[in-house]
């Protein structure tokens, strides 16, 4: 395909199929991935939480207001559209974060077979947008192969008790002695993504961190 024809049906593309802006849903540049207004409210800085299991995550916003809008759009309401943009503020802080890493893989975390499919998988999308934009292999490394109640239909005291022993590993040679990133679309209690780390631990990884696209954790700046 020519560089000419493939500018073109680019631009049709765009034409047809416009950029938005994830927050407000107004349209917005090619290379844009937010509009002005919403731009100067971005934070200037991510977040720094952790996993119960005591792994590092990044979080480029707090799950509330716009951002946590932006995820549930994505999550529920079929916004794929908006996949590549909001992973874009995640590899930025994977890079501002954890710049001098050079990861082997990114994985993240998975949903049951079984799952309702109106909810799409963001964890995986964002993992992959995300890989192609730091040119890291995305890699599913684990396996949800039990159902469990939704863990923010559940108070905090049981989410711990109820991500137990819901996920394995798909092939221990895909971790063991890499350098890995686990991602997830939000970081609440952090017993879900603390798990996936447990498990992903015991394939011995030369490192092991993680990020999200919200926290919704006690945080720090990063």
């Amino acid at each position: 395909m020519s560089g000419k024809l493939l500018f073109s049906i680019c631009k049709l593309k765009y034409f047809v199929f416009p950029k938005r802006c994830p927050f407000c849903d107004a349209v917005i540049g090619n290379d844009d991935f937010a509009c002005s207004d919403c731009k100067s409210d971005l934070p200037e800085k991510g977040y720094v939480t952790y996993t119960s299991s005591g792994v590092r995550c990044v979080s480029p916003f707090l799950y509330d207001g716009v951002y946590a809008k932006a995820v549930r759009l994505l999550k529920f309401h079929n916004r794929k559209y908006y996949t590549d943009t909001l992973a874009h503020f995640i590899a930025k802080e994977v890079k501002r974060q954890y710049g001098n890493i050079q990861f082997d893989i990114i994985t993240s975390v998975p949903r049951y077979k079984g799952e309702n499919r109106k909810s799409q998988n963001c964890s995986k999308r964002l993992a992959i947008a995300v890989a192609r934009i730091l040119n890291i292999r995305y890699e599913e490394t684990l396996i949800k192969d039990k159902q469990n109640q939704k863990q923010h239909n559940l108070p905090k005291t049981m989410r711990k008790t109820n991500v137990q022993g819901v996920y394995k590993l798909k092939d221990e040679a895909l971790v063991k002695g890499k350098k890995v990133l686990i991602c997830d679309d939000i970081i609440t209690t952090g017993f879900t993504l603390g798990e996936c780390c447990i498990v992903l631990k015991s394939a011995k990884p030369t490192l092991l961190f993680s990020c999200s696209l919200c926290t919704a954790q006690k945080f720090r700046k990063a």
